[in-house]
């Protein structure tokens, strides 16, 4: 099953009453258009991502290309490192809705059979808007993936603001025991 059709699956799992996916979709279709245009705009962007149609929009939109970006780079750089480890923690800054978390999640259960505990710390502005995508990712991305089963998968998302000292001093432990960090395109 391709990636879209577990998105699909989490936006109609995740929605109080049943959908009709089709007309769902289409009716999100000025969301992409908008989240489309507001990326282009000059900084900075703004998007209300508590809206959950911004959201599944998002989720179908980019997810699938952002998760790939990081998989194929994780892929090129065969980090033998990465490989001997049996825990591996990331932090991705700016991380959104998850897409590089999951693209990193899934390069590490295709090829790093010795890990067996991954720690995510998804860090963003905008951490509390993001619950609707982040329970998408944790209760069905993530568990569609080879191994999951096998591997103890922790996601956390917390509030973090960049130019915030008081947000990065409070974030220092989260830093000093990553082995991989991540800063997404945040910095509009």
């Amino acid at each position: 099953m391709s990636i879209y059709n577990h998105i699909v699956k989490a936006i109609d799992d995740l929605n109080d009453e049943p959908l009709e996916i089709r007309a769902y979709l289409q009716s999100i279709k000025p969301d992409v258009r908008f989240l489309r245009a507001s990326y282009r705009r000059p900084p900075p962007v703004y998007v209300n991502y508590a809206l959950q149609s911004i959201q599944s929009a998002y989720l179908i939109t980019y997810l699938p290309h952002y998760y790939q970006l990081i998989y194929k780079i994780l892929l090129e750089q065969e980090l033998q490192i990465m490989k001997s480890k049996t825990e591996f923690h990331a932090v991705f800054i700016g991380g959104g809705p998850g897409s590089e978390a999951y693209g990193t999640v899934k390069y590490i259960l295709d090829y790093c059979p010795n890990i067996n505990y991954i720690s995510i710390d998804i860090l963003d502005i905008n951490a509390s808007t993001w619950n609707y995508s982040h329970s998408a990712l944790s209760g069905f991305l993530l568990p569609e993936l080879n191994r999951y089963k096998e591997v103890s998968v922790v996601v956390n998302s917390c509030q973090f603001n960049l130019v915030d000292e008081n947000s990065i001093s409070s974030n220092t432990s989260i830093f000093e025991k990553a082995d991989l960090v991540v800063i997404q395109n945040c910095i509009n």
